[in-house]
Parts: structure tokens; sequence; C-alpha cells
């Protein structure tokens, strides 16, 4: 008779209502079928069924005795061997593959590439951020539906090939990493439309990144970017780009193609801007911009060609830029409003 030792009880993160039960069982059983005697359950809480149980009603789970009584709970969802080794049972495969199809087609977000490996083809969210990963697991390809990725505030320093094989990736965060180089291969992200890189190390970007036709939002701010490949004007998509907190000295050229542009970020109060001292007149042939922001710049005169920026709602100008220059802006757009900081 295998005797249970311990029985531990916990809410897990994996989902509410889902509760995580360690066991360890007699060391001097001989008759255990799996290789290891420490392992856990996952349990599903229905409605009206308590979240503890004996360990007698335990070791029922376990052998998957399932009187009436036990088979209407249907309760045993995977044993987890060990801390890192996941071995699905019948049951799990029954219940927990249905159950996170279920959240995954509902935006449902999974913190673990362990807890997403038992539906991994009905994966859309994966948040593998704050963990402090080195480096990006190769288990990331068994995630071929994966629409959003979150990789911010690890360790990481390089970015390897097969992160860019995921067909369907639409929003990747890399912020607050160590990342010093983006690899070519990121054109290969066809289907990506926000692309978060702020608080790296990159000193430049590869022309490649202009292949990423259908990208909408850009960060780049809080990294060491001196310039941006002329091949980013062919982001003719991109609607908002933030590139304050770098050392630009003049605005790229390769902001001039991009005719979507809604919202674009020199430099926001409370932070770094960039050391650019003029504007190009260019600027005014974006007539789609909505907001400009040129705090922390060392600005002091604004283009007559922001009179032509019609859509223009809000604009943040440093101290420097002069009252006169104001006056006549306000003057021909007197929807905008303008912030001084």
């Amino acid at each position: 008779m295998i005797r249970v030792l311990k029985c531990h009880w916990q809410k897990t993160q994996v989902q509410h209502n889902l509760w995580e039960v360690e066991f360890i069982l007699d060391e001097a059983n001989h008759t255990w079928e799996f290789p290891k005697k420490n392992f856990f359950l996952f349990w599903q809480e229905k409605e009206g069924v308590p979240a503890l149980f004996s360990k007698e009603f335990a070791y029922e789970l376990i052998f998957e005795k399932t009187n009436s009584h036990f088979s209407k709970m249907e309760g045993l969802l995977c044993i987890k061997l060990g801390k890192d080794e996941i071995l699905p049972t019948n049951w799990a495969i029954k219940h927990i593959r249905p159950f996170l199809e279920a959240n995954a087609g509902a935006g449902q977000t999974i913190r673990s590439i362990k807890e997403g490996l038992l539906a991994p083809e009905e994966i859309t969210t994966l948040d593998l951020s704050h963990q402090q990963l080195k480096e990006i697991p190769i288990e990331l390809l068994k995630f071929q539906k994966l629409e959003k990725l979150f990789l911010h505030d690890n360790q990481l320093q390089e970015l390897p090939d097969f992160l860019f094989q995921l067909p369907q990736l639409k929003q990747l965060d890399l912020s607050h990493n160590h990342i010093a180089e983006v690899p070519t291969s990121i054109s290969n992200l066809i289907t990506l439309r926000s692309l978060f890189l702020l608080g790296n190390e990159l000193s430049t970007l590869p022309n490649e990144t202009g292949l990423l036709n259908q990208l909408e939002v850009l960060h780049l701010q809080h990294n060491f970017l001196t310039k941006l490949p002329n091949g980013l004007e062919q982001l003719l998509s991109l609607k908002e780009l933030d590139i304050h907190d770098n050392q630009f000295v003049e605005l790229p050229d390769c902001i001039h193609g991009m005719a979507q542009l809604k919202i674009l970020k020199v430099g926001v109060p409370n932070h770094f801007g960039n050391p650019i001292s003029h504007l190009p007149n260019w600027l005014g042939d974006l007539k789609n911009l909505m907001e400009i922001s040129l705090t922390k710049t060392a600005i002091t005169t604004i283009p007559p060609t922001f009179r032509q920026l019609k859509k223009l709602k809000e604009l943040w100008l440093p101290h420097s830029v002069g009252i006169i220059d104001i006056i006549q802006l306000k003057g021909a757009l007197p929807n905008l409003t303008i912030f001084q900081y």
C-alpha cells in the first residue's frame, strides 16, 4: 500500500481556480510506476468542490480510480515531475488542453514555457518578462500561433535567428535587456505590428528593419543610436515612432518617408531628449502627424512648414523656442495645444 507522506495545496499562477498539489510518497514503496516519488498534480476547482481533500482522496486521484463520485469532479489534469519536467496523463490530455484552448481564444496570457507546452499550438500570448533569462529557449519554436511575445526586463544579450521564425507574431517586446545588435533576420517577421526595443544597448539597426511593412509602432528610446538606416523609410504603415534619449544630432532622413506617422517623440518631459539643434523643413510633409514631442532638445525655432500640419493636436517644445514662433504657429493651427517644458 502506498502511503502519502505529504500533501500540500497551493494556488498556481496558471489560471484562476487552478490548484497545484504536491505529494511526497513513501520511499519504501517499490511499485510506483513513475521514476520519481515527489510530484505535483494540477487540480481544476469546480463549483461546489472544496479546495482541500483528504490524502485518501488524493490517492484515488493519483491512480485514476474513478468511481461514479470521483468521475463527476474530473479533477486530475497533469503530473509534474520535479521542478522542470511535466508529464501529461490521459486526463491531462483530456482536460487541460481544452482548458488552455478556451483561454487562449479569450486572450489568456501564459507566463511559462512549461505551461504553454501543454498546448503550444493554441497559445497566442506568451509573457516571459522579469524571469532573468540570459537566452531565449528554443522551445519557443513550438508556439507557431504566437501573436504576442513579451521578453522585456531580462538579461538577454543576443537574439537567436529562430526568434524571427514565428509566422504570426504581431507584437514583440524586447525592452530593458542588454541587446547590442538586432539580426538582419528580423525581416522575417512580416506580420509584426509593434516592436519595442527601448532600454537596450543599440547603436544601430539593420537596414532590413525597413522590410517590416506592417509595422505600426516602433519604440527605440533609451539606447545609443546616432542614426537610423535609410531602409526605414519603407515603413509606410508606421504610426508611432519614439527615439527619445538617444544621441541623434539631427533628425534621421528616413522619417521623411513615414507618411502615415501620427506620433513622433524625439524628447519627452521628465526624460532625456537628443542633442538636436534644428528641425528639417520636410517635417511639414508628414501630414498625418497628430503629436510631436521635442522637449529636452536644443532647438530654438520651428520650421514654417509646421503650419501645414493641419491634423497636429499636441506639440511639446523646449523653453528655448521663442514666443514669436509659438504665436505664429498658433495663428495657423488654432486647434493645436502647445506645451513648453
